[in-house]
């Protein structure tokens, strides 16, 4: 039998953590890693160690990103697997390259955007929206810094980018908010960190002070409300993950559809 585990280690910790949030027994995880149920109960209680193989394969039957399965790795004393694209990386490019066709094939707004909430595309139909809000390219350049429109989430809860316009703000800040100081948590990055902490300082941001907002997921579909002219439209924000198996940077990218709940009322001035 493999050794106990360092004193201290994290790795029993995170395990449990990640099975429990997956829904998992120990014997549904035991089956689909191939392990035995007392190899999986020691591994969770730090009596054996885990290899670099049954780590990766535990990642895999939990869904966890790359990141969170270089997180696993690293828990256990292992390097990490995963790879980190620079932004001037050829792969990014291609990636975002190819997100283009993407967003130009969809009949609904969409936006595609990094791990850090920056956008990276949008389509003919976002734009629209965007016209249809007031918030075209120079209405913006001239009531907001323009970082607010360069990041799809200091563009939602910005008091001068959409946020006059989102009927159910105070609900989006809060599921927003939530999502981002889950991922700055988890992954300890200092420009989520630093995105987290001025976005909870907007004018008006709702809620406790941001050391103690909720570590929530963000749900795979947020109801926006919109003022759109004098009527108001109602979009379900479907997000979407594309990237490749073994890049941290690809697998972050988010294309985020608005589709509309109905057709706009008259006086709407998008359809």
């Amino acid at each position: 039998m493999a050794g106990a585990v360092a004193a201290g280690s994290a790795f029993p910790k995170a395990l449990r953590a990640w099975r429990a949030s997956r829904k998992l027994s120990q014997r549904e995880l035991a089956q689909q890693t191939n392990l035995s149920q007392k190899h999986l109960s020691l591994l969770e209680v730090g009596s054996a160690s885990p290899s670099e193989d049954v780590i990766l394969r535990l990642g895999l039957a939990l869904r966890l990103s790359p990141h969170d399965r270089n997180l696993l790795l690293q828990s256990g004393g292992f390097a990490h697997a995963y790879r980190r694209a620079a932004s001037g990386d050829p792969r990014m490019s291609a990636a975002i390259k190819a997100l283009r066709p993407l967003l130009s094939g969809l009949h609904c707004p969409a936006v595609a955007v990094d791990g850090a909430w920056n956008i990276l595309a949008i389509n003919a139909r976002m734009g629209e929206l965007m016209r249809g809000l007031g918030l075209d390219q120079a209405s913006l350049s001239n009531r907001a810094p323009p970082a607010i429109a360069k990041n799809l989430m200091k563009l939602l809860l910005h008091p001068n980018g959409m946020r006059p316009t989102i009927v159910n703000w105070e609900c989006i800040a809060m599921q927003m908010i939530g999502h981002l100081c889950r991922q700055a948590a988890l992954t300890e990055r200092a420009d989520l960190q630093q995105l987290l902490n001025e976005v909870g300082a907007y004018p008006d941001v709702p809620g406790a002070p941001i050391d103690e907002w909720p570590m929530g997921n963000l749900g795979p579909l947020t109801e926006l409300q919109f003022r759109l002219g004098s009527a108001q439209a109602s979009f379900s924000a479907l997000c979407s993950t594309l990237g490749t198996p073994f890049d941290i940077t690809t697998d972050e990218i988010r294309s985020i559809q608005f589709v509309p709940r109905e057709q706009p009322k008259p006086g709407a001035t998008w359809k």
